[in-house]
């Protein structure tokens, strides 16, 4: 006769085995909640996009300045409230994008950047990319250039060496202004101050008020009164651009604190900045900016000289308070308006999926 059995025999490593089947399975719920996460996600996407249409949220923007009307196209069903002239205080600026002289910001004006050159192309407005060339004492670094070396690449300058500091984009700021401003419902009244209920808010004017689901305040010049209420203090920077006639200028030009870029109506040149909310031209201001661009180029007569103010808020670059959003926070002003305005609109999303 043979053994008896001894049934079942158990292996060594069966608990391992066992640890094995165990892991797998979890990972195959882990897996299965993922492609559940996913799919989730891609029905409130869609679930978004249809209750948008069905009901379109209503979002009031105070400020027609170049980030509001940034937010708006984001925005579906916005409305932007503006008492002055729509893209005023953003007419009277450079419209350059220097990336490397955002600092720590660099990112923020790199995706600007981008967002110009995509825009351009989208709505028609012209944009150019162009070396930066600084001369003279200016806080940044780069590629040192010798006078032949400086001659070949901007036979206009004229300095013993510069320095290369790598590329900047120039936009027509006119027909950029034109063609954000084209098909957004623009309201012309001053804002006195907002107020939420239980299922909204409401901006209150001088002439109107608008209700909608969201309002989303840009802190633009003339913002000042409004965001007290949140306990925010705003700075403003004054500044001037000034037209002259044309160098010949090829690049952006960095010299001694001052910016110069060469556009369709001549040479265009600022970068003076004091804290002040005076509207009036400084002349001396002028005058100072002129002599030290005459260092290097040759400056034309000057055709126009513009005021404008950059708003300077210390702190994040969004704020939340119930269904109220501030946008703000930086000092690079056009550069950055793409960045803040994608930030608003993935903000409000949020606000409207009930993510915290």
């Amino acid at each position: 006769m043979g053994p008896k059995s001894q049934g079942p025999q158990i292996a060594p490593n069966h608990w391992g085995s066992a640890d094995l089947l165990i892991g797998e399975a979890t990972c195959s719920i882990a897996l299965l909640n993922t492609g559940l996460q996913d799919l989730i996600q891609d029905y409130t996407e869609l679930i978004y996009i249809w209750a948008r249409k069905v009901i379109p949220m209503r979002t009031v923007i105070v400020g027609g300045g170049i980030l509001g009307l940034m937010i708006s196209r984001h925005v579906q069903g916005s409305v932007v409230v503006e008492k002055g002239e729509v893209g005023g205080n953003s007419a009277a600026s450079l419209w350059t994008v220097v990336p490397n002289l955002c600092l720590d910001r660099r990112e923020v004006c790199q995706y600007g950047l981008k967002a110009y050159v995509t825009l351009s192309r989208t709505l028609g407005f012209q944009v150019e990319e162009r070396r930066v060339i600084k001369v003279g004492a200016y806080p940044t670094e780069g590629v040192v250039l010798g006078r032949e070396e400086l001659r070949v690449l901007e036979p206009s300058l004229e300095a013993r060496e510069a320095t290369l500091v790598g590329k900047g984009v120039r936009i027509e700021g006119e027909e950029a202004l034109k063609a954000l401003r084209d098909g957004v419902d623009v309201q012309g009244d001053e804002v006195i101050y907002v107020e939420e209920d239980g299922s909204g808010v409401r901006v209150v004017g001088r002439k109107s008020s608008y209700p909608g689901d969201y309002v989303v305040i840009t802190a633009g010049f003339g913002s000042a009164l409004l965001l007290e209420r949140w306990g925010i203090k705003v700075d403003h920077l004054k500044g001037h651009v000034i037209r002259t006639g044309g160098s010949g200028l090829n690049s952006i030009l960095l010299a001694e604190g001052r910016i110069a870029v060469e556009g369709k109506g001549g040479l265009v040149i600022g970068g003076d900045s004091i804290p002040s909310t005076d509207p009036s031209v400084d002349q001396g201001r002028v005058r100072e900016t002129l002599e030290v661009l005459s260092r290097y180029l040759k400056v034309g007569e000057v055709r126009e000289v513009r005021v404008g103010f950059r708003t300077v808020i210390e702190g994040p670059l969004l704020r939340r308070v119930g269904r109220v959003i501030i946008a703000g926070g930086y000092r690079f002003g056009i550069a950055a308006a793409p960045y803040i305005a994608r930030e608003v609109r993935d903000e409000l999303r949020k606000l409207e999926l009930g993510v915290s």
